[in-house]
């Protein structure tokens, strides 16, 4: 809810604090969420910290020069498990906090080798 509030600046930064502090409990697409909500209200460094928290999650296959995040929920009913649905959402955080890092080449080139249909 968060997330669509940002884009509308229709929520302040502060509402966000206490996603903020528990924001290792979030998964990563929860984190994705917030970071991108930060984005939205122009607080870059808290987005940017949250990136790095996500940095520390990622996960890369060098052989295939790829980057990708998991989510630890796998319900196959919960659309917010979906690895594609998080490896998205990551991406776009990065794509609003950090467009330069090296990682989004790799996560963009995952979900090419990743997608169905």
């Amino acid at each position: 809810m968060a997330y669509v509030l940002s884009s509308e600046k229709k929520i302040t930064s502060s509402s966000l604090a206490y996603f903020f502090k528990k924001r290792d409990e979030l998964n990563n697409y929860g984190k994705a969420l917030l970071a991108i909500s930060y984005a939205n209200l122009g607080e870059k460094e808290k987005a940017d910290l949250i990136c790095q928290n996500l940095k520390n999650e990622v996960m890369i296959d060098q052989e295939n020069k790829t980057a990708s995040w998991k989510n630890e929920e796998q319900w196959y009913w919960y659309w917010y498990g979906d690895r594609i649905e998080t490896n998205t959402f990551v991406l776009k955080a990065f794509l609003q906090t950090r467009p330069n890092d090296e990682v989004v080449p790799m996560a963009v080139k995952w979900l090419l080798q990743n997608r169905k249909s």
